[in-house]
């Protein structure tokens, strides 16, 4: 492989790293609101589904600010 290959295999890995990071921002930004819209619409109910459903969103933005500070810290 020349130099020339490393050095263009590197610049795509570069793109393809920052494509990724605007998706998980946008994803993000996607469960903070859908979080957040549920949570109006689904005010003072005690069901175990609209329980479950808040703690699974909770859950996965936790996961994902979890592992995109673990990206980011490497």
């Amino acid at each position: 492989m020349t130099v020339m290959e490393v050095v263009e295999r590197l610049r795509r890995a570069h793109e393809l790293l920052g494509e990724a990071w605007r998706a998980v921002e946008r994803a993000e930004e996607a469960l903070v609101e859908g979080d957040s819209l549920f949570a109006v619409v689904t005010t003072g109910s005690t069901r175990p589904e609209v329980v479950g459903a808040a703690q699974c969103a909770a859950a996965a933005l936790e996961d994902l600010r979890r592992s995109t500070g673990a990206i980011g810290g490497a």
